[in-house]
């Protein structure tokens, strides 16, 4: 997570898969100081920051979205350099076949071999329907990472996004937005800059059949919560 100071009394925080692509490209190209949540906690505690800008996401849609740019990565990591956890994402989207473009690195040691395994069991099973095989697999890559977030292990990309925000049990934003629809992202953007957010980043959308949903709505309830906060925006 980022934060940015861009004024004596403003800052925006920038969360992993909200965004943060396009807020880093708009506060670096307009060279804006960055500060830890700590200092904004202080700063805010002291009454210099009094707008704390936070904008917040479905955190299911936000979960989509890192799956998508896992899938991705795994296409291609030429431009990236972030950790795919093991076991998710383990082929590309030539997974039929194993072939298409993808970087070799993901295709070496247990990826290769769990890909090769999983591709053999699902056409014993799935026989001469290569977008059912397909989809399967995409399946469970998501279950993977679901059930990888919902282990409670500690990475930015899907920690709730109101812990992020929080430093010593209090949750230091006090300006809210949702981060929904490009339009009414765009509408809240422009109540502080003239210059549109960017738009960047953006991943093809993999289908998937839901996952533990219901668990998944139970560890982000926080998030939830805080979107139900929000009104007129």
């Amino acid at each position: 997570m980022a934060i940015y100071q861009v004024s004596d009394t403003r800052c925006f925080f920038s969360n992993p898969k909200v965004g943060s692509s396009s807020f880093d490209l708009f506060f670096n190209t307009t060279d804006h100081d960055k500060i830890s949540l700590g200092e904004a906690f202080r700063q805010k505690g002291n009454g210099t920051l009094t707008e704390l800008v936070l904008f917040v996401k479905d955190p299911i849609k936000r979960l989509d979205s890192l799956f998508n740019m896992f899938y991705k990565l795994a296409l291609d990591n030429s431009q990236y350099t972030q950790f795919i956890p093991e076991g998710t994402i383990t082929a590309d989207g030539h997974r039929v076949d194993g072939s298409g473009g993808a970087n070799e690195h993901h295709f070496k040691g247990k990826v290769a071999s769990d890909h090769a395994a999983r591709l053999t069991a699902k056409r014993i099973l799935i026989p001469n329907d290569d977008a059912k095989l397909r989809r399967s697999l995409d399946n469970e890559d998501f279950q993977n990472l679901a059930n990888i977030a919902l282990s409670g292990a500690r990475n930015s990309y899907w920690a709730s996004q109101v812990d992020l925000c929080t430093y010593k049990g209090a949750f230091v934003p006090n300006i809210i937005h949702k981060f929904d629809n490009p339009v009414d992202v765009q509408t809240s953007w422009a109540k502080y800059f003239d210059d549109p957010l960017p738009h960047e980043n953006t991943s093809i959308q993999i289908p998937h059949d839901d996952f533990k949903l219901d668990e998944l709505k139970g560890y982000y309830s926080k998030d939830f919560d805080l979107r139900r906060t929000i009104s007129g925006d």
